[in-house]
């Protein structure tokens, strides 16, 4: 898995690195400090700074009670090939997968890449013979949906590789973090927040409760300048009621007076995160908790807060009724620049949780094709695994499977869904269907039918349906239109 680089202290993810641990191999090729085109310290400990490789190796194969992973049973190799900001460079990917492979590793995923439209470029050629060699390859497809067509990705582009484009969840996952409060140094009281970004660092513990308006009624709450007999607010939690104007208004004005660490009690559903700006930690509560809090302030009561390191979380969910189930926006649109077709498969990538460093909370929810990509990973772990290691199936008919089972997908504009398929060069064959994928019996190669431009179309193609099963199968073959897909270009 070559990757911007994982917490394998994760106890999810096994809790240490090296045999007899979940992640049992691996290596740093760059260093803390590498941003893609500074000199690289390689490292043999690929511990994670970030958060995004670690949040991929999580969706592959996360160990249960928290968060289980697609295939929880699967090990992992890890290759670092980013530091803990920038970029990286083809020459340290390519290192990464050829060490993968010589490594004996039976699956690669790989959740980067840049805008190519070539097949030819250096890395893509890598990954390739890599699959050619009988190791499936998954990249994920690009977060250039907004793009349109022709914006493939290397090295999701190579002809062999099996791209990923992403599905948004059917619900809306939020993290929320557990932390305690006393009233007049009573009794540690639990409490419920959800952070704009990481979760209040325990250094802040004992920190009092300052609440700019005792009216809870207000959603004009911090909306204009304080008052100037305001107290410094450096050293406390201030509490602010959501509304009116935006939640970076509300900081700012507060922000005047030292704050930094502001809790902002819900006024509607759902509960969101609010935005915070960079050095100020902020978070939300619902309304009847931050109610309860000013009631007792107005009591002349003093309430302190307290945050472990540890902190323990539960997660919240509502409905995603707008985009739930369809292709991302953000997916990457094909072809590539000689007309081939990517992504081959779809799998969920917007709105994740998965494993996060612990330093940066344990958990946390992204979307990409970056998190799509782990998916099929954690899939083709299962179809192996379900198949026995005595079934030998070549890396092409695993791909073929996965995208003639999928489940095609109505086209989405972000806004509402339409009665009409989304176009194979934005979701390849649809929606992964693991379960299908083990149990069908049929095999039709090749998945896509490239047809080519208008100079060199191909007036006939070719495609192959196998029956596997033991019983006789009868087949009908229709079409079903999809939504037109315009390329322009203004220069």
């Amino acid at each position: 898995m070559p990757t911007h680089l994982i917490c394998f202290r994760h106890p999810a993810l096994g809790g240490g690195f090296g045999l007899g641990y979940k992640i049992q191999f691996g290596y740093d090729f760059v260093g803390d400090n590498y941003n893609g085109s500074n000199s690289f310290v390689p490292d043999p400990d690929p511990l994670d700074c970030g958060g995004h490789g670690t949040h991929v190796s999580g969706i592959v194969s996360a160990i249960a009670p928290t968060f289980t992973g697609v295939a929880p049973n699967a090990t992992l190799g890890v290759y670092r090939v980013f530091g803990c900001s920038g970029g990286s460079s083809n020459d340290v990917v390519i290192a990464a997968f050829n060490a993968a492979y010589q490594a004996g590793a039976q699956i690669i995923t790989a959740s980067l890449g840049s805008p190519s439209g070539w097949t030819e470029d250096p890395l893509a050629v890598v990954v390739d013979r890599i699959v050619d060699a009988g190791v499936s390859c998954t990249f994920s497809a690009g977060n250039n949906g907004n793009e349109g067509l022709f914006f493939a990705s290397t090295a999701a582009n190579g002809i062999d590789v099996t791209a990923i484009g992403s599905v948004d969840s059917i619900i809306t996952p939020q993290i929320m973090y557990e932390g305690q409060f006393t009233i007049n140094s009573s009794a540690n009281t639990n409490f419920q927040y959800l952070p704009a970004n990481n979760p209040f660092p325990n250094n802040i513990s004992g920190y009092p409760l300052y609440v700019v308006d005792h009216n809870i009624t207000n959603p004009a709450d911090a909306c204009t300048a304080l008052p100037a007999d305001t107290p410094i607010l450096s050293e406390k939690i201030v509490l602010i009621r959501r509304g009116s104007c935006t939640f970076l208004s509300k900081i700012a004005n507060v922000q005047k007076f030292g704050a930094q660490y502001i809790m902002i009690y819900n006024n509607e559903n759902p509960m969101v995160k609010p935005q915070s700006p960079s050095g100020v930690f902020a978070a939300m509560v619902s309304a009847e908790q931050g109610a309860y809090w000013i009631s007792r302030l107005q009591e002349s009561l003093v309430i302190n807060f307290y945050f472990s390191p540890k902190s323990i979380i539960t997660t919240i969910s509502s409905p995603n009724n707008i985009t739930g189930g369809t292709m991302s926006i953000f997916s990457s649109w094909s072809p590539t620049n000689e007309l081939i077709i990517k992504p081959e498969v779809s799998a969920p990538g917007g709105n994740i949780l998965s494993t996060y460093p612990l330093h940066l909370g344990g958990y946390a929810i992204l979307s990409g094709t970056s998190m799509a990509a782990p998916y099929i990973a954690g899939v083709i772990a299962l179809y192996k695994n379900a198949k026995g290691a005595r079934t030998q199936i070549d890396s092409f008919t695993i791909r073929h499977i996965l995208a003639t089972t999928a489940t095609p997908l109505f086209f989405n504009d972000g806004k509402q869904t339409y009665p009409y398929l989304a176009s194979v060069v934005q979701q390849g064959g649809g929606l992964v269907d693991a379960f299908a994928a083990v149990h069908y019996t049929s095999i039709i190669s090749p998945s896509t039918l490239t047809l080519n431009d208008t100079g060199y179309f191909k007036k006939t193609v070719n495609f192959t349906i196998s029956n596997t099963g033991s019983t006789a199968v009868s087949y009908t073959l229709i079409h079903e239109r999809h939504c037109k897909s315009y390329y322009l270009s203004f220069i």
